[in-house]
């Protein structure tokens, strides 16, 4: 029998407002070439039940600065 396991935690969101003096297309250009690119590779594991190679894929992955 599979046994399903369940976590659930709370994780803090800081909501931030930013205001500019520049088109929006801009910003938001500006903004995703600031964060690096997402790799799908631990979704696609845990999609496909493989935990433990997910979680070596996500914890492989680069920080995010704050």
């Amino acid at each position: 029998m599979t046994e399903n396991l369940s976590t659930e935690v709370t994780i803090p969101v800081k909501h931030l407002k930013v205001v500019v003096n520049r088109p929006f297309d801009q910003v938001r250009d500006a903004f995703q070439a600031a964060l690096p690119q997402l790799d799908d590779t631990g979704q696609a594991l845990l999609h496909a039940g493989d935990i433990d190679r997910a979680r070596a894929a996500l914890e492989a992955l680069p920080e995010i600065a704050s």
